[in-house]
Formats: structure tokens, sequence, C-alpha cells
């Protein structure tokens, strides 16, 4: 029965997770617009980055695949610096920087989103400082300072500027730290933000009190108490009377610096801050040696272990259980992976029986609808063959038909033959006759032209002779008709020979 409850207690998370995983999808549907899903995803990560980060890791990796799938290097970007800042929180520096320099690789297709590109190298210098590794923590500072000023982006200076004091001021380059804290003190003094103005002078004291400055060491221990009495942080209360202990430390006023620790140690024991506590006592140990009070070190130091000690199993609590959820969650992930295998199994079988008998119904309908074709094709190729056989009874009837056609054409041809054969033969006779008629005319038309008009004509000329002046008048009247005679006759002559010579033309055509 412990063994059912157990196992319902630690998969009462990973269902919780991934009900949320699919809420999240779900939610996602009834968003249409692209980028208003990866906006929606961002600012639910950013909510949840604190208080649920493996809910925050879920919305930042449906957001990376969004973000894949509309070509947005800006979200895919923006989705893996939250992920290392999750990372950061637990402390595992390495995968943290692992997902910033992933998030930088991504915007070099975008090298003008200088605010997302400024908050980036702003995370891998702070993850360096917390390593130690403060040359090149400074320097990723300055990237992110450049990529801020590029932009324009005011808000993100101060920050920036603050982080460069703190990191110049483990560099021991006091100088340089001054210098980057009253830029950062300059602008929030002009954008009234108190709660960094007072983290500000606070940074600012405490290289004031290491350079001996302590007039001005007092001026911003006092400015900064003054600001905090309305704004009552906690943390910054202690920081501020810690920063009172070293100053009256340095000008050897021991009991206002006790006085000022111990107001400290009270607060973050009300508080219950373990942290700021462990701080205080490291200070009241090196007070109390300094005091040469060993029992108070002692004790104090006593105080420490404990809260270390406490802090300690407490981390290792969390890292176990930790540790507990991720493995109990990996053997849920494998027996879910071997339930979906099966499962998979289960539908490929019924994918492969769904898919069989599709097949043979469809194999059924094919051979059906061949037998039926077959049968259709018979009915039909029995009624082709029998029109078939119609068709060639006529056409040997019309073979018939044309073959006695044939022959009384043949009939026909011979009779055209002979007829022709008769006919050329009358024309050859025809062309005979006219032949010798036309020699025969030829011969009159040439006795007409010279045997007849020769005499006629020498008739003419003799008349002509005659008919002189010494001629009687009866004379010359005989001889007149006889020329009018003459000259009627030569006339018939000519016109007879025309028509001849026009008859005999006619005929030859």
């Amino acid at each position: 029965m412990h063994k059912i409850y157990l196992f319902l207690l630690l998969a009462a998370p990973f269902s919780l997770f991934s009900q949320t995983s699919n809420e999240i999808r779900n939610l996602l549907i009834k968003i249409e617009n692209p980028d208003s899903q990866m906006v929606y995803l961002d600012k639910q990560g950013s909510k949840n980055i604190n208080s649920n980060s493996e809910l925050a890791n879920r919305y930042y990796d449906i957001l990376i695949e969004k973000a894949s799938e509309f070509n947005s290097p800006h979200f895919s970007a923006s989705a893996n610096n939250s992920k290392g800042i999750i990372q950061y929180y637990k402390d595992d520096y390495n995968a943290s920087n692992k997902y910033y320099f992933l998030a930088l690789e991504i915007l070099e297709a975008s090298p003008d989103d200088h605010e997302l590109l400024s908050r980036i190298y702003n995370n891998i210098a702070w993850n360096m400082k917390v390593q130690g590794l403060f040359p090149d923590s400074k320097n990723y500072f300055l990237k992110s300072l450049s990529e801020a000023k590029k932009g324009e982006i005011t808000k993100s200076l101060p920050r920036i500027y603050n982080n460069l004091g703190v990191v110049y001021k483990n560099l021991e380059l006091y100088d340089s730290a001054l210098f980057y804290y009253d830029k950062a003190l300059e602008i929030n003094r002009e954008t009234s933000n108190k709660k960094d103005i007072l983290y500000n002078l606070n940074n600012i004291s405490a290289i004031n009190i290491f350079r001996n400055n302590f007039t001005e060491a007092r001026a911003n221990l006092e400015e900064a108490s003054n600001i905090n009495s309305s704004l009552k942080d906690t943390i910054e209360w202690i920081n501020i009377h810690i920063n009172y202990s070293r100053l009256f430390q340095k000008m050897n006023n021991n009991s206002l610096a006790l006085s000022s620790l111990t107001k400290s140690y009270d607060m973050a024991t009300l508080s219950n801050q373990d942290y700021s506590q462990m701080e205080v006592l490291r200070e009241l140990i090196l007070l109390y040696e300094k005091m040469e009070q060993i029992d108070e070190a002692y004790e104090s130091y006593k105080l420490y272990s404990q809260i270390k000690d406490t802090l300690f199993q407490q981390d290792q609590i969390l890292i176990l259980n930790e540790l507990r959820s991720k493995y109990d969650l990996s053997n849920k992930e494998k027996e879910l992976q071997i339930a979906r295998n099966q499962n998979l199994q289960q539908q490929n079988f019924l994918y492969a029986v769904s898919l069989g008998a599709i097949i043979l119904s469809f194999t059924l309908f094919y051979v059906f609808r061949i037998y039926r074709l077959k049968h259709k094709n018979e009915k039909k190729l029995s009624i082709l063959n029998n029109q078939l056989i119609e068709t060639n009874k006529l056409i040997k009837e019309k073979n018939e038909e044309i073959m006695a056609q044939s022959e009384e054409l043949s009939e026909y041809s011979e009779e055209i033959r002979q007829i022709n054969e008769h006919l050329e033969e009358q024309v050859r006779d025809r062309s005979k006759a006219l032949r010798a008629k036309h020699e025969r005319l030829f011969e009159y038309a040439k006795m007409n032209a010279h045997d007849v008009r020769g005499p006629l004509a020498r008739i003419l000329g003799l008349v002509q002779i005659l008919n002189t002046d010494h001629v009687n008048k009866e004379t010359q009247n005989y001889l007149e008709k006889i020329k009018l005679s003459a000259e009627e006759l030569d006339h018939i002559i000519h016109v007879m020979n025309d028509r001849l010579t026009g008859e005999d033309q006619e005929e030859l055509k």
C-alpha cells in the first residue's frame, strides 16, 4: 500500500508537468497569430522562471520550436538566454554559458538586435564574475555596454555601469569602479529610481571607506538610510549597517562598529535572511578577533558554521530532491516511451491488418469487376459477332452485284471499243474524200485564177486599146458594154475564187 502511495506521489509532478505542456499547446491553438503565440510563450516563461523553473523551461522549449518554425532569431535567442538564467539559478554555470553562447550564435543573423545582445553579454559577464573570472567578466560587461549604447537603450545603462563598478572593485581598480558607480548613480537620480540609487550609494560608500574618504562614505550611507526609510528594503538595510561597521572600524571606533553589526545580525535573524546572517557573522568574527574577544569570536564562528551546515544540508536536500525528481521523471519517460512503443506496435499491427483488409477488399472488388466486365464483354462480342455475320452476308451480296455490274460494264466497253474502231474508219474515209475534193477545188480555183482570167484580162486590154477618139460613138458604146461585162465577169471570178477558198478552209477545219 505504501508503494502505491509513493508511486502516486512521485508520478504526480510528472503528470502535472505533462498536463501543463498539453495546456500550453491547447492555448496556442486559440492564438492564431504566430508572433502573438511567441510573445505569450516568452511572457509565461518569464512569469514562471523563479517560481517553477521546470514549467518555465517547457514554455521556452516550445518557444524555441515556434521560433524555428516561423524563422524568428530574436525569440529563439531570447528563449535560450532565459534557459541560461534558469541554469544560473541552479549554480550550473557551464550549462548556463552553453545557452548564452548559443543565443549569441543565433543572433549572428540579427546583429541589430542590440537590446537582446546587451542582455546576453551582461548575463555572460555576471556568470564569469560569480566564478571569479573578473578580467573576462569586465570584457563582456563592456560589450554589453557597447550594444546598449548602439541601440540607445538608456534603461539598461545604470545596471551595466553598476556591474562594471562591481567588477573593477573586485579587480581593485577603485578609480574605474567609482567612475562607473557614479555614472550609474547619475542616471538613476535622473530617473528617480530610488531602489537602484540605494544600491549605488552602498557600493560607492564601500569604495570611499576603503580609500579612507570617511566624510564621503558617511554622506553616502546617511543618504542611503534616508532613502531606505521609505523603501524598507531589509537586505539593503543590513548592507548599510555592515558598511557603517566597516567605516567605524576604519575610524578606530570598534564599539560603534560592533553596535552596527549587532543590529545587522538581529535584522537578518528576524527576517530569516540566512546568507545575510552568515555575512554579518563573518564581519563579527573578524571584529571580535581584532578586539581580542576570542570567546565571542568562537561563538560567532559556531553560529556561522551551524547556519552554513544548515544551508549546505538544505542545498544537498534540494540537490537530492532535484536528482530524485529527475530520476523519477526519467523512469517515467522510459515507461511512457515503452508504452508508446507498445502502442505504436499495436497501431502498426492494426494498420497492417486494416491495410490487408483494404487490399483484400480492393482485390475482391477488382476480381468481381473483371468478372462482370468479362460477362458483359462476352455478350457484346456475341452481338458483334452476329452483326459481323450479317455484315459479311451483305458484303457478299454487294460483291455479287458489283461483279454482275462489272461484267455488264465490260460488255458496254467492248461495244464502245468496236464503235470507236468503225468511227475511226469512217473518219479516215471522210478525210480522204475531203482531201480529193480539196484537190479538185484547188485545181478549179487555179484554173479560174489563171486560165479564165488570162483571156478576160486580154479582152479588157483590147477594149482599152480600141476605145479611142478615132472610134465612132456607136462602137464606143459597144466597147463600153464589153468592158462592163468583162469587169462584171472578173468580179464574179473573184467572188467565186474567194468562196471556193473559204469553203475549202472550212472543210479542212
